[in-house]
């Protein structure tokens, strides 16, 4: 890709569900949260990571708690895109290690186009929270927070999002959008290699 690209991964969640934090959880050897900041990492020059923990300053990355703390992904989005250094980001929440390189360059191919890019997961819905995000949402998120419409689902209706369909096999979407919320969900990774 010719052009710089900003990537945020979304940590701040308070795996209520979980009953510890998920993003350092151990799996396979290293922590939850590495598996998608090192697909940043392939992409991104500029990375924000969305959390007030301070045991992601190891590493070395911008770390942001939200502006307005309470909102969900929706409060870490807006903290970060406000201070991204360039006009797109890669988001990425952090309890989704099955992630691949192959999935976000099927977005980037798509960037420009739009103002947001997700993809369609096995059941034909948008996951917010893997996707392309340019920095002008911010405003659009600005409304939704005064409107107290913290719903990501709100946020790609008010933008010009395309919600891509991928074609990967069905085996294949569940396995990538995999979310860790529950010590189930957790459970269940190691049938998975990544």
């Amino acid at each position: 890709m010719d052009k710089k690209i900003s990537g945020i991964l979304l940590a701040g969640g308070k795996s209520t569900r979980m009953g510890e934090d998920k993003a350092f959880m151990n799996y396979l050897g290293k922590d939850l949260f590495r598996y998608p900041l090192e697909i940043l990492e392939q992409f991104c020059d500029d990375i924000l990571i969305s959390s007030s923990n301070p045991l992601f300053l190891e590493t070395r990355h911008r770390i942001y708690a939200d502006d307005i703390p309470g909102l969900g992904p929706m409060g870490g989005l807006y903290t970060c895109l406000k201070k991204i250094k360039n006009e797109y980001s890669i988001v990425i929440g952090c309890d989704t290690p099955l992630i691949d390189s192959r999935l976000i360059s099927d977005l980037i191919n798509n960037i420009d186009q739009h103002s947001i890019i997700v993809p369609l997961n096995d059941k034909g819905f948008p996951e917010p929270l893997v996707g392309i995000y340019r920095k002008s949402c911010s405003i659009t998120i600005n409304k939704c927070i005064e409107n107290q419409n913290y719903k990501m689902s709100g946020l790609l209706k008010q933008e010009d999002t395309l919600s891509l369909e991928l074609p990967y096999p069905h085996s294949e979407l569940i396995r990538l959008f995999s979310n860790i919320n529950t010590k189930k969900d957790f459970q269940s990774l190691h049938g998975d290699e990544i």
